[in-house]
Parts: C-alpha cells; structure tokens; sequence
C-alpha cells in the first residue's frame, strides 16, 4: 500500500459509515410511517365491520318486525293476539331501529373508497338491500326471504372487502413497498460503488514497475583531502 492509498482509507471509512447510517435512517423513517398507516387502517377495518354488522342485524330485525307485525293484526282471536304481543316490536323500538339503518348505511358509504371496484360492488348492494327492504314493508304479499337472501349476498361482498383490506395491512400499502425496494436498491448500489472504488484505489494500478527509459544516475564522489607527506626526521650526532 502507497501513502496515496492508505490517506483515503479514513475517508473511504467515513463515507461507508455514512452511507450506512443514512440508508438506516431512511429505512427506520419508512417502517415507522408504514406502522402508522396500518395502525389506522386496521382501526378502519374494525370500525367497517362493526358499521357492516349493525346495517345487517337492523335490516333483519326491521323485517322481523314487519313481518311479526303482520301477523300480529291477523289474528282474529283475541288470545292468540295476547299470546303474541310478547313478541311484537314497540314503534319506537322501530324508529330506533330505521335510524340505526339510515345512520350506519351513510357512515359505511363515506367510509367505501369508489375507486375500488371491491367497494363499488359493495355499496351497489348495500343500496339494493335498502330497497329490497323498503319494497317489503311497502308490500304486504312481499316474501321476507327475499330480503334474507340479498342480504346475505352483501355480507358475503363485505367479507370478501374486509379479506382484502387485512392482507394489505399484511403485506403494507404499495408506496410502502415502492419504497422498501428503492431503498434497498439505492444501498445496494452505493456498496457496489464504494468497493468498486475501493478496489480502483488499491489493486488497480497493479505492483510497482522499473521504469526502463530512466538512466542511472552516478554515484557522487566525496573528495579526499591530500595527505601530506611526512617531515624527514633530523639525523643524531
């Protein structure tokens, strides 16, 4: 490794953490918006099917009391009215009753998004089980299981909605999903690139070469200094 190299580990370091950090950050700030959203459409989902099962158990109880009351005036003995008085449904109960149908039914309508086919059909028969209801207290020969059965038509519709509503809070809603997969493609992409270039840095000019065309260069000479030659030396007499 050269000093070049080795300089721009801290920096590559610094970079990878950041990356790293920030596709963490991005991550968390997804899944937390996502839990929220399913928390509300899971109490959407509950307030739907409680809505769904009052308009349902008061259109059958509106028939029932009709239906009660028909036969009720249609006694010509006077005990057997007595016996079935027990039975007979008070007007106000009644009034009560058409309210809680009228209120649920515009409570569901505004709930429905008329985007969805699902919820068109759905709210298609909500409206014909209203009038096959109307119809049956307007006409006394009319049979009441014929309201049954176009009620039981649209609890089915609505089973099929709720099913449908559950497992998008399963799997989360498709920005949600649209997201998760940008998110995991753009940190795919910066790892990638990062060991792309930390490759480039340390392994892509390959080891050092002898560079052919330099000549060598003289050693420098370091001159010596002159030794004098020694004095001669006086003769004894």
């Amino acid at each position: 490794m050269d000093i070049s190299a080795a300089a721009l580990v801290p920096a590559l370091t610094t970079l990878a953490a950041a990356l790293i950090a920030g596709g963490i950050a991005h991550s968390n700030l997804i899944i937390s918006k996502e839990a929220k959203t399913s928390e509300f459409r899971q109490a959407w989902i509950d307030a739907l099917r409680a809505e769904l099962a009052t308009f349902f158990a008061s259109t059958r109880t509106m028939a029932r009391a009709a239906q009660e009351a028909r036969a009720h005036h249609a006694q010509e003995d006077s005990k057997l009215r007595e016996a079935n008085a027990k039975f007979h449904i008070s007007g106000e109960k009644i009034t009560e009753i058409r309210h809680a149908v009228a209120d649920t039914f515009y409570k569901i309508k505004l709930r429905l998004n008329p985007q969805e086919p699902d919820h068109v059909q759905l709210l298609n028969q909500l409206e014909a089980l209203a009038a096959a209801q109307n119809s049956y207290l307007a006409n006394a020969d009319a049979d009441i299981d014929s309201i049954f059965q176009v009620a039981q038509d649209a609890a089915d519709q609505a089973a099929r909605v709720l099913k449908e509503e559950w497992k998008r809070v399963k799997v989360g809603e498709p920005a949600y999903r649209r997201a998760l997969r940008s998110s995991s493609s753009l940190l795919l992409a910066m790892v990638v690139i990062l060991m792309g270039l930390i490759a480039v840095i340390f392994f892509g000019d390959g080891p050092a070469k002898p560079n052919a065309a330099a000549k060598p260069v003289a050693p420098i000479a370091t001159p010596v200094a002159p030794v004098a030659p020694p004095k001669p030396t006086p003769a004894s007499k």
